[in-house]
This record gives structure tokens, C-alpha cells and sequence, in this order.
């Protein structure tokens, strides 16, 4: 994602119709703009914000150009302090971390090429999704003023976040980030494959646990591990002869247990714990995260291989969670547009 200066003329026919409820425009912008938006009033709300508090829009891009976001960033020369105020994303894309990566993007440009000691903003107590985002793209609480806004009968409070530093684990939310894809594919993978095809003298299902339960017992710590309650000695390898057979439900349910581990875990990481190695394994964390990386990706491609060879088409595959369509389609999209590098 970039950031670039906000062109009126060009953008505005972009964001105007991102605000559609009049609730959550009075959230967005607490009566500084009049809903609907309209070109004009528009412009002249950001000219006075601007000479008020030096507020200069920007509008959040992906790679290929296509304007996803909208965010202002100011700076109070007093005291260092940036803020950041009227976030807002393409409501086809909310859910998606798209929020959080803008955030995320602001706060580096406010640290990195402004020079800014802290990141601020606001955001109203009764707008919870808002407030999430926020604090899983790094700010905290720091306080909160009682019914600081009043719409038609309802009494909102101010929450103040502020961030102190570049998020102490941006490195671990990017991978979060680049693994929800592999799970995703070799989700789709199991959608699609014959599960008793062989591959290399095994049934193709065995291939998928044997991927799975790679990752869930190598991304965190091999050491400190225990097997899953219908795992037998030998499953895990397609080599071996193993009388328990799952059925596609056990195993996208076990794909569901080890993503929600795998995002957990991440979560609880800071980036200087990557280069630390768990107790009693001889890899850093960083390096079972690549490990896997690699793993599952080659097996998710051998199944998808195997699929092609006995249908004549290949699986879905996405590279980015936020270019997927979740509408029962698994064969012939690569993603829902092309990325430019």
C-alpha cells in the first residue's frame, strides 16, 4: 500500500459514495462535513482544516493505483505530536485489513518523513469496529472524554490513541499477513483435489495432513508440541502405512485449529523475538516461519498439480487475501485483478 497526495478534481468521484449511512458519517467526521458528501463542501472543509491545523489529505493506493483509502496527517509544531483524523476505506473492502495497513502506512510517514515524536487520533467509543483496528495496527488507549459528541439521541465519548513508536511487531503483522494466503490456497486445495488420488504412492489427503500438520507442529517450536487427539504414530508421513483415515471435514477443521494457532502466535510476538530460537530448538523463529513458508506452498502446488492432471483445470490461487472472492468459485481466477509490481 502507498500513500499520495489527495487530488480533489481526481478523487473525490472515488471516495463520495463511501459514506453511505448518516451514523456512520457523523462517526467519520463528527459534523466537520455535511452528509452526503458533496464536492464543494468538501473541499472547503479540508481548505479550513487544513489553515486550522494543518491537515493534509492523502489517499491510501494499492501497487496497481487503485485508491482503496482516504486519511489526513497533520503535525503540532508545539508539541511533535502527528495526527491522524477522517480515516476512511472503500466499504467493499472494510474486514479486510485495509484499515490497519493505512494506519500503519500514515504512522511510518509521520515518523519516518516528518519526524513526528507520536501518532494521534480519535475515534468515538461507540465505534468499536474503528476502535479494534486501530489498536491491532499498534495505538493504545491514552484517554477518553465522556459524551464529547451528541448525534440526534445518542451520547458518544472521545477516545485519544496515541502511538509512541513504529509497532514493536510491523515485521510479525507482515507476516501474518503473507501466510493468511497459503492457508487460503491449500484450503481451496482441499476443495477441489480428488482425496484419494495417488501422489507418489499415497492418497492425496495424506499429503494435505501430512502439509498441515507440518505446520502445526513446526511454525511455533517442534519441542514443545503434542500430537492431535486422532494423530497415530507414522500419519504424518504419506510413506507410511496408517489405518486412521480423516475425512475432508476433519481436516478443514484441523486447518481451521492451526491457522487460529499460527495468528495467535503471531500475535503474541514482538519483530526482536524472530531472531530468537524457541526453548530447545535449533532454528530461530524467523527461520521455521520461512521453513513453513516454503512448505506448505510446495505441497498446496503438488495437489494443485494433481487436480489439474484429473480435471484439466487449476485451482484458484490467490497471493493476497484481500484480492479473493469468496463466492463458491474455486478454478480459473488467479486473483480479482492484476497486481503491478
Amino acid at each position: 500500500m502507498r500513500l499520495r497526495p489527495y487530488i480533489h478534481e481526481y478523487d473525490f468521484e472515488k471516495i463520495r459514495g463511501w459514506m453511505t449511512d448518516e451514523r456512520i458519517h457523523a462517526m467519520w467526521c463528527a459534523g466537520h462535513m455535511r452528509f452526503p458528501l458533496e464536492k464543494d463542501d468538501f473541499f472547503r472543509a479540508l481548505a479550513f482544516m487544513h489553515e486550522k491545523y494543518g491537515d493534509c489529505p492523502f489517499v491510501a493506493t494499492e501497487a496497481d493505483g487503485t485508491v482503496v483509502g482516504f486519511i489526513c496527517c497533520s503535525v503540532n509544531a508545539q508539541s511533535n505530536e502527528a495526527m491522524l483524523a477522517f480515516v476512511m476505506i472503500d466499504p467493499a473492502l472494510r474486514g479486510k485489513g485495509y484499515g490497519r495497513e493505512m494506519v500503519r502506512t500514515a504512522a511510518r510517514y509521520c515518523f519516518n518523513t516528518l519526524g513526528a515524536d507520536a501518532v494521534q487520533l480519535n475515534v468515538f467509543d461507540a465505534n468499536e469496529r474503528a476502535r479494534k483496528c486501530y489498536e491491532s495496527a499498534g495505538f493504545a488507549l491514552r484517554s477518553i472524554t465522556e459524551d464529547a459528541y451528541r448525534w440526534k439521541d445518542e451520547k458518544w465519548g472521545r477516545c485519544n490513541m496515541v502511538m509512541t513508536k513504529a509497532p514493536a511487531n510491523e515485521l510479525c503483522m507482515i507476516i501474518k499477513d503473507t501466510v493468511k494466503p497459503n492457508f487460503l490456497n491449500i484450503r481451496t486445495s482441499i476443495m477441489t483435489y480428488d482425496r484419494d488420488a495417488v501422489c507418489y504412492g499415497a492418497p492425496c489427503w495424506r499429503w494435505v495432513y501430512h502439509a498441515l500438520h507440518s505446520a502445526d507442529k513446526w511454525f511455533i517450536n517442534p519441542i514443545d508440541y503434542e500430537e492431535p487427539e486422532f494423530h497415530e504414530e507414522g500419519m504424518d508421513d504419506p510413506e507410511k502405512p496408517c489405518s486412521t483415515v480423516l475425512t475432508d471435514e476433519q481436516l478443514l477443521a484441523y486447518l481451521d485449529m492451526v491457522e487460529k494457532k499460527t495468528y495467535d502466535y503471531l500475535d503474541s510476538l514482538t519483530d526482536d523475538m524472530l531472531c530468537e530460537k524457541p526453548d530447545g530448538c535449533r532454528y530461530t523463529r524467523l527461520e521455521l516461519v520461512l521453513r513453513q513458508f516454503r512448505h506448505i506452498s510446495f505441497h498446496t502446488g503438488v495437489l494443485n498439480g494433481q487436480t489439474m492432471l484429473s480435471c484439466g483445470k487449476f485451482p484458484m490461487w490467490v497471493s493476497e487475501t484481500g484480492k479473493y472472492v469468496d463466492d463458491g468459485e474455486y478454478f480459473g481466477r488467479y486473483r480479482k485483478g492484476k497486481i503491478q509490481l
